[in-house]
């Protein structure tokens, strides 16, 4: 009894002893996972064995499939090489996987089909097995079996190159969805989409929650009246992504189908998204950026067009044979005399000493520019042909 004092008098309350929340729920330090749904299973045929004991023998052949996990490299983009070195040979992807199963399991356990999933990273394994008894016991021998699977894969503990964990087994509880879209790549979120009645968030987390840790589940909003209703489940690693893909697909909660498909994820970049949300710091850059690249494309075009035009880089005259025809056939077209420059320049008085004083000017370091002035018909121009016609460069 526990006695408490108020106001003189003494209250008396029972004593209430409460049991360790981790001593009654779970064992400390680990989450409560909620529990995994039954496998799906097909019967095939009955099998009565004969005698007097086959009314108490009586069984049915059934057919479950459980999905190999990190068998094969996932294809992380549409140009991963690695997933078609093992795509090459169908039956040596078989043979790898079908050296991963146990080699004796009981209820006639057989091996009927292996499917590899070589973009998903994994293949699924259809068996067949020998049953007495209800639904339930059948799907509880199933997982039993799977169970002796997954605990022979951990034995082994073969890892890969392409995945440090080994591989694992899980129970297909639907029915998977086989196909070879290019787009259709791995990703972590998968859209579930309901053939009936919506999930709550709660149900959809005891579904998918085995196949790995869930980061997020997005429900589709009240307002959104698009059908078939969805929902969108973001894992934190891609592997469970792929298992929920192969185990969910078409298993049914409920009265509702899920169909489960690949959300394509889009990856935005940190340095484009911040020159797009800064736009008062990128107009200005952008701008000197595109300033800048003209110089630098312009700039260097116009030095060697310049450069071209003084050193007559390309000019055929400058070839002597090129230049001795076309200079006589000026002067068959102009019909001018072959008298000498010395001759022509005695018809102007002074010009000699003009040139002289041009020359002179011209073998000075270039500080400014000389202009020559004169009136028509002076002979400015053949001044500054005979001044310049022992210089290398001119225009």
């Amino acid at each position: 009894m526990l006695s408490f004092r108020t106001g003189g008098r003494a209250l008396c309350r029972p004593t209430w002893k409460l049991q360790s929340q981790h001593s009654a729920l779970q064992p400390p330090g680990k989450l409560l996972r909620p529990a995994a749904r039954f496998i799906h299973v097909d019967r095939l045929e009955h099998e009565a064995d004969s005698g007097a004991e086959a009314s108490e023998v009586d069984t049915d052949k059934y057919r479950a499939g459980l999905f190999i996990d990190k068998v094969f490299p996932l294809k992380m983009a549409a140009f991963d090489f690695r997933p078609y070195i093992w795509s090459r040979n169908t039956e040596a992807m078989k043979k790898k996987v079908g050296d991963l199963l146990p080699k004796e399991l009981p209820h006639h356990f057989a091996v009927c089909e292996i499917e590899p999933h070589k973009r998903d990273g994994g293949s699924i394994v259809y068996f067949t097995f020998s049953a007495p008894g209800s639904q339930d016991k059948v799907k509880q021998i199933a997982e039993g079996l799977v169970s002796a699977v997954n605990t022979e894969l951990a034995t082994r503990d073969k890892r890969s190159w392409y995945d440090l964990e080994p591989a694992r087994s899980l129970p297909v509880r639907g029915v998977p969805f086989s196909e070879d879209i290019v787009r259709m790549l791995p990703s972590k979120k998968i859209k579930v989409e309901f053939v009936g009645p919506d999930l709550t968030v709660e149900q959809l987390y005891r579904e998918f929650r085995e196949f790995g840790l869930i980061l997020d589940i997005e429900t589709q909003p009240t307002s959104n009246k698009d059908t078939p209703r969805w929902a969108i489940v973001h894992y934190s690693q891609l592997r469970g992504a792929t298992r929920a893909r192969n185990c969910a697909h078409g298993d049914v909660v409920g009265s509702t189908r899920l169909l489960l498909s690949y959300v394509r994820e889009t990856h935005t970049n940190v340095v484009i998204q911040w020159f797009k949300d800064h736009t008062k710091f990128t107009i200005p850059l952008a701008a000197a950026a595109l300033i800048a690249a003209i110089y630098a494309i312009f700039d260097p075009i116009r030095e060697f067009f310049v450069e071209n035009k003084i050193t007559h880089r390309f000019n055929l005259s400058q070839i002597p044979i090129l230049g001795n025809m076309r200079k006589a056939a000026m002067r068959s077209l102009l019909r001018r005399d072959s008298s000498s420059s010395s001759e022509e320049m005695s018809a102007w008085t002074g010009l000699f000493d003009q040139k002289d004083r041009l020359v002179s000017i011209l073998n000075e370091p270039p500080e400014s520019f000389v202009v020559v002035t004169g009136p028509h018909g002076s002979g400015k121009t053949k001044l500054v042909e005979l001044a310049t016609q022992e210089k290398k460069y001119r225009i």
